[in-house]
């Protein structure tokens, strides 16, 4: 896994940079798609300092534990990312660039490493992101992800930008999901009629 992470960490810094041949250092097999998810393990406890509440009186404010916040926290990042990714399967079939799939999939799971650790230390620099601040993070990560699409998948920059768009559109379609479910099973702990 070590060398994975260097070779992908120096691929995804390429790849920030404008360079497609940044692409090279990632495993674009199906194994290595798999082994990509590994990136996990490093991504999602640095995500969860990034979204942690500040204090025990968040919260209490939202009526959930500690545990229960980073489960709910970590299992909404998962069930995005696996939702996008079987999506995206899916139209790569259509698209003619399946092939290319396990390669776009290795490089977003391994350059999510990256964006999150940017992420984090801007938020350990500046504390609370301010709201622009946190805008232009966002602007460059989808970037970041529409170059990564362009060049994996080999499709149209429109059509990579309509991934992107997808892809925001399927974590806030997530989210939702997540806050209905969060809110009819606080409801029902509570007594009230779902």
């Amino acid at each position: 896994m070590l060398a994975d992470l260097v070779k992908s960490l120096y691929g995804t810094l390429r790849l920030a940079k404008g360079d497609r041949r940044g692409l090279a250092y990632f495993d674009g097999t199906p194994e290595g798609a798999r082994r990509s998810f590994s990136a996990l393990f490093l991504t999602l406890p640095l995500w969860l300092l990034i979204i942690w509440p500040g204090n025990d009186a968040q919260l209490q404010t939202l009526g959930i534990t500690a545990q229960e916040f980073a489960t709910v926290s970590a299992l909404q990042m998962l069930t995005t990312l696996l939702f996008f990714f079987l999506v995206v399967e899916r139209l790569s079939l259509r698209m003619v660039c399946r092939s290319r799939f396990p390669l776009y999939v290795s490089a977003q799971n391994w350059a999510g490493i990256v964006v999150v650790a940017l992420m984090l230390a801007l938020h350990f620099s500046l504390g609370d992101l301010p709201y622009w601040t946190g805008r232009i993070a966002d602007v460059l990560t989808i970037l970041l992800s529409w170059f990564i699409t362009l060049s994996a998948l080999r499709v149209t920059p429109v059509v990579a930008f309509g991934l992107c768009v997808l892809e925001v559109l399927a974590q806030q379609l997530v989210a939702l999901g997540f806050a209905l479910v969060i809110g009819i099973s606080m409801n029902l702990a509570a007594g009230a009629p779902a």
